[in-house]
């Protein structure tokens, strides 16, 4: 591109200009600070910007999958705040993760539905399970759950869960015989 004056810029400095190279200066800066011992609150902050902020600039997404792991398997807020990157890699980037819904079954505790980070957590909920490839008896348990989560959650929590408890079964009518079955007319007598 031109410069002031209408003179190019030198060829050394379009190499330090060019995007391939900033990524990739991204990138090694990235993995030079998660090679730190990093403090909780860095690193939370870290998996919270992970998704929007550096993902989509990181040339192969997938090298980090183990820091989103890690976050997933250290539970509490470090796993409601990885759920979304690694969702992210799975759908976006072929991720295989077979253990996903089983740890975020874990995940969904009196704590998730009641601490600090219960909308981001709901939300994400919300995108994960609203999945139209998902079998009904894995609907059918995060359902249950959740309501028997809302039986023992703060008024707020107990609301929360309700709200997608039902936008899940709305979402879902194969599950929908937690709440109602036909009986057939043969059955009926």
């Amino acid at each position: 591109k031109a410069a002031l004056a209408g003179q190019q810029w030198p060829a050394d400095v379009r190499q330090l200009l060019s995007r391939q190279r900033q990524r990739s200066q991204f990138c090694k800066s990235w993995r030079a600070v998660l090679a730190l011992p990093l403090p909780a609150t860095a690193f939370r902050r870290v998996l919270s910007e992970w998704p929007a902020a550096i993902l989509p600039h990181v040339p192969v997404p997938l090298r980090y999958c183990d820091l989103l792991s890690d976050g997933y398997a250290r539970g509490g807020v470090d796993a409601i705040l990885a759920l979304r990157g690694l969702f992210m890699l799975m759908t976006q980037h072929n991720l295989e993760y077979p253990n996903f819904y089983p740890r975020l079954y874990s995940v969904l505790t009196l704590d998730a539905l009641c601490g600090p980070h219960r909308a981001t957590f709901a939300r994400h909920l919300a995108i994960f399970l609203s999945s139209t490839g998902l079998p009904a008896y894995l609907i059918a348990a995060f359902v249950k759950r959740l309501a028997r989560l809302a039986l023992l959650a703060s008024p707020s929590g107990a609301a929360l869960a309700c709200a997608l408890a039902f936008n899940t079964l709305l979402l879902h009518p194969s599950a929908r015989v937690l709440v109602h079955r036909s009986l057939p007319a043969a059955a009926e007598r």
